[in-house]
């Protein structure tokens, strides 16, 4: 049995050093269906705050109690879903209305932040094959954590992320 619990880590400093883009995200390339496949689309635990320090601490952990979350279906918008601000532009900067831009720092308030849950299964005749997971996008910014170890981190809004999850499943 395996998790992955998103948007969680121990320093919270990445999403704010505009020096760090990814850690253990493997290099960006074109996707390509192998056969072996398991999606990890569909229901998924889910807790949204506003401003990033009220977002829930030790979510990674495998007793992390999630039974007060929510649910919502992956993939999917959460403002499409009753959370946060529908924002749709199709020039500039999307956020450029709910704080004043004031590059490098990244303000607290009005910084939404999701929390995402899910476990699943490895299958069997997976054992000695290496494995990886796929993210197909994540705004702004994405953790990872797979039973109660950090995977890596990623950010660059609406991008593929890989991750080699070989050793944490």
């Amino acid at each position: 049995t395996g998790g992955i619990y998103g948007a969680a880590a121990q320093t919270w400093t990445e999403w704010q050093d505009p020096a760090v883009n990814e850690i253990n995200r493997l290099p960006m390339r074109s996707t390509l269906d192998a056969g072996e496949r398991l999606s990890l689309d569909g229901v998924w635990r889910f807790d949204w705050v506003r401003n990033a320090s009220e977002r829930p601490d030790g979510i990674w952990r495998a007793d992390y109690d999630d039974s007060a979350w929510a649910t919502i279906p992956v993939p999917g918008m959460w403002e499409l879903y009753g959370w946060g601000d529908p924002i749709y532009v199709n020039v500039g900067y999307a956020w450029r209305g709910n704080f004043r831009n004031d590059p490098p720092h990244v303000p607290d308030a009005e910084n939404h932040v999701g929390s995402y849950r899910r476990t699943f299964e490895v299958p069997a005749d997976w054992a000695g094959k290496d494995i990886f997971l796929s993210i197909g996008s994540a705004t702004s910014n994405v953790y990872v954590w797979i039973n109660g170890r950090f995977v890596g981190y990623s950010e660059d809004s609406k991008l593929a992320a890989q991750f080699d999850v070989t050793k944490f499943v």
